[in-house]
Protein backbone atom coordinates (compact mmCIF):
# COMPACT_ATOMS: atom_id res chain seq x y z
CA UNK A 1 0.00 0.00 0.00
CA UNK A 2 1.20 3.50 -0.82
CA UNK A 3 0.57 6.35 1.56
CA UNK A 4 0.70 9.44 -0.62
CA UNK A 5 0.37 11.95 2.18
CA UNK A 6 -0.52 12.34 5.81
CA UNK A 7 -3.46 14.51 6.78
CA UNK A 8 -2.87 16.25 10.09
CA UNK A 9 -6.28 17.06 11.46
CA UNK A 10 -8.59 14.99 13.65
CA UNK A 11 -11.54 15.77 11.37
CA UNK A 12 -9.79 13.96 8.53
CA UNK A 13 -8.63 10.77 10.25
CA UNK A 14 -11.24 8.69 8.43
CA UNK A 15 -10.03 10.09 5.11
CA UNK A 16 -6.47 9.20 6.06
CA UNK A 17 -7.49 5.60 6.72
CA UNK A 18 -9.14 5.37 3.28
CA UNK A 19 -6.09 6.84 1.58
CA UNK A 20 -3.78 4.32 3.25
CA UNK A 21 -5.92 1.43 2.01
CA UNK A 22 -6.05 2.64 -1.60
CA UNK A 23 -3.40 0.84 -3.57
CA UNK A 24 -1.82 2.32 -6.69
CA UNK A 25 -3.76 -0.26 -8.69
CA UNK A 26 -7.06 0.85 -7.14
CA UNK A 27 -6.25 4.51 -7.78
CA UNK A 28 -5.31 3.69 -11.38
CA UNK A 29 -8.56 1.76 -11.95
CA UNK A 30 -10.58 4.69 -10.55
CA UNK A 31 -8.79 7.11 -12.85
CA UNK A 32 -9.33 4.87 -15.90
CA UNK A 33 -13.03 4.47 -15.10
CA UNK A 34 -13.41 8.23 -14.70
CA UNK A 35 -11.75 8.95 -18.04
CA UNK A 36 -13.91 6.35 -19.80
CA UNK A 37 -17.07 7.69 -18.17
CA UNK A 38 -16.20 11.21 -19.35
CA UNK A 39 -15.63 10.06 -22.93
CA UNK A 40 -11.82 10.10 -23.03
CA UNK A 41 -9.88 7.38 -24.79
CA UNK A 42 -7.41 5.37 -22.71
CA UNK A 43 -4.38 5.82 -24.94
CA UNK A 44 -1.10 4.13 -24.13
CA UNK A 45 0.40 7.49 -23.14
CA UNK A 46 -2.48 8.33 -20.80
CA UNK A 47 -2.23 4.93 -19.15
CA UNK A 48 1.53 5.29 -18.74
CA UNK A 49 1.25 8.78 -17.20
CA UNK A 50 -1.52 7.64 -14.84
CA UNK A 51 0.44 4.55 -13.76
CA UNK A 52 3.56 6.60 -12.98
CA UNK A 53 1.55 9.16 -10.95
CA UNK A 54 -0.44 6.49 -9.11
CA UNK A 55 2.71 4.64 -8.00
CA UNK A 56 4.78 7.55 -6.68
CA UNK A 57 4.81 8.97 -3.18
CA UNK A 58 5.79 12.44 -4.29
CA UNK A 59 4.54 14.97 -6.77
CA UNK A 60 6.20 14.78 -10.17
CA UNK A 61 6.82 17.39 -12.85
CA UNK A 62 5.80 16.71 -16.43
CA UNK A 63 9.49 16.32 -17.28
CA UNK A 64 9.97 13.74 -14.50
CA UNK A 65 6.95 11.79 -15.74
CA UNK A 66 8.26 11.98 -19.31
CA UNK A 67 11.74 10.83 -18.24
CA UNK A 68 10.32 7.98 -16.17
CA UNK A 69 8.15 6.80 -19.06
CA UNK A 70 11.10 6.91 -21.46
CA UNK A 71 13.31 5.06 -18.94
CA UNK A 72 10.65 2.33 -18.83
CA UNK A 73 10.76 2.03 -22.62
CA UNK A 74 7.52 3.85 -23.42
CA UNK A 75 7.53 6.00 -26.55
CA UNK A 76 5.71 9.04 -25.18
CA UNK A 77 5.93 12.65 -26.26
CA UNK A 78 6.25 15.51 -23.81
CA UNK A 79 3.26 17.28 -25.36
CA UNK A 80 1.12 14.18 -24.76
CA UNK A 81 2.27 14.07 -21.15
CA UNK A 82 1.17 17.70 -20.69
CA UNK A 83 -2.20 17.03 -22.37
CA UNK A 84 -2.79 14.02 -20.13
CA UNK A 85 -1.93 16.04 -17.02
CA UNK A 86 -4.31 18.78 -18.14
CA UNK A 87 -7.16 16.26 -18.55
CA UNK A 88 -6.48 14.60 -15.19
CA UNK A 89 -6.33 18.01 -13.51
CA UNK A 90 -9.60 19.13 -15.13
CA UNK A 91 -11.27 15.95 -13.87
CA UNK A 92 -9.91 16.67 -10.35
CA UNK A 93 -8.06 13.34 -10.28
CA UNK A 94 -4.72 15.05 -9.75
CA UNK A 95 -3.74 18.44 -8.45
CA UNK A 96 -0.98 20.87 -9.20
CA UNK A 97 1.72 21.44 -6.66
CA UNK A 98 3.48 24.74 -7.21
CA UNK A 99 7.21 24.50 -6.72
CA UNK A 100 9.73 27.16 -5.80
CA UNK A 101 11.45 27.02 -9.19
CA UNK A 102 8.25 28.19 -10.87
CA UNK A 103 7.29 24.87 -12.40
CA UNK A 104 4.38 22.66 -11.45
CA UNK A 105 4.41 19.15 -10.14
CA UNK A 106 1.40 16.87 -9.96
CA UNK A 107 0.09 14.39 -7.43
CA UNK A 108 -3.14 12.52 -6.73
CA UNK A 109 -5.93 14.88 -5.69
CA UNK A 110 -7.16 14.94 -2.14
CA UNK A 111 -10.75 15.71 -1.24
CA UNK A 112 -11.39 19.06 0.36
CA UNK A 113 -9.08 22.05 0.45
CA UNK A 114 -5.61 21.14 1.67
CA UNK A 115 -2.32 22.88 2.22
CA UNK A 116 1.06 21.21 1.79
CA UNK A 117 4.42 20.89 3.46
CA UNK A 118 6.92 19.91 0.77
CA UNK A 119 10.43 18.62 1.41
CA UNK A 120 12.88 20.45 -0.83
CA UNK A 121 15.33 17.54 -0.59
CA UNK A 122 13.29 14.37 -1.27
CA UNK A 123 10.01 15.86 -2.53
CA UNK A 124 7.84 14.14 0.10
CA UNK A 125 4.57 15.95 0.66
CA UNK A 126 2.45 16.22 3.78
CA UNK A 127 -1.03 17.71 3.55
CA UNK A 128 -2.56 19.65 6.38
CA UNK A 129 -5.92 21.32 6.80
CA UNK A 130 -8.23 22.84 9.36
CA UNK A 131 -6.32 26.07 9.66
CA UNK A 132 -8.79 28.65 10.90
CA UNK A 133 -5.91 31.11 11.16
CA UNK A 134 -5.48 31.01 7.38
CA UNK A 135 -9.15 31.78 6.86
CA UNK A 136 -8.93 34.65 9.34
CA UNK A 137 -5.87 36.01 7.51
CA UNK A 138 -7.70 35.83 4.18
CA UNK A 139 -10.62 37.74 5.66
CA UNK A 140 -8.26 40.41 6.97
CA UNK A 141 -6.61 40.68 3.54
CA UNK A 142 -10.03 41.14 1.95
CA UNK A 143 -11.03 43.75 4.52
CA UNK A 144 -7.84 45.78 4.12
CA UNK A 145 -7.44 45.50 0.35
CA UNK A 146 -11.02 45.54 -0.89
CA UNK A 147 -10.30 42.39 -2.90
CA UNK A 148 -12.60 39.41 -2.88
CA UNK A 149 -10.33 36.38 -2.55
CA UNK A 150 -11.57 33.57 -4.79
CA UNK A 151 -8.94 30.99 -3.90
CA UNK A 152 -5.48 30.43 -2.54
CA UNK A 153 -2.60 27.99 -2.33
CA UNK A 154 -0.54 27.52 0.77
CA UNK A 155 2.56 25.46 0.34
CA UNK A 156 5.38 25.46 2.84
CA UNK A 157 8.83 24.31 1.77
CA UNK A 158 11.51 22.86 4.02
CA UNK A 159 13.18 19.64 5.07
CA UNK A 160 11.25 16.61 6.33
CA UNK A 161 12.40 14.80 9.47
CA UNK A 162 14.21 12.09 7.49
CA UNK A 163 16.18 14.57 5.37
CA UNK A 164 16.97 16.69 8.43
CA UNK A 165 18.29 13.59 10.18
CA UNK A 166 20.44 12.68 7.16
CA UNK A 167 21.83 16.22 7.04
CA UNK A 168 22.79 16.24 10.71
CA UNK A 169 24.76 12.99 10.50
CA UNK A 170 28.53 13.48 10.38
CA UNK A 171 30.31 12.63 7.12
CA UNK A 172 32.09 9.26 7.18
Amino acid sequence: MVEWCLVIDNDYQYQLMIMKRESPEQRLQTWKATLKARGFRLTATRQTVMKILAERQKALTAQEIYDSARDQGHGVGIASVYRTLEILDELALIQQIHQGEGCHAYGPALSGHKHFLICTECGRMVAFSGMEEVEALLQEVEDRSGYEVKGHWLQLFGLCQDCRAKGSQPES
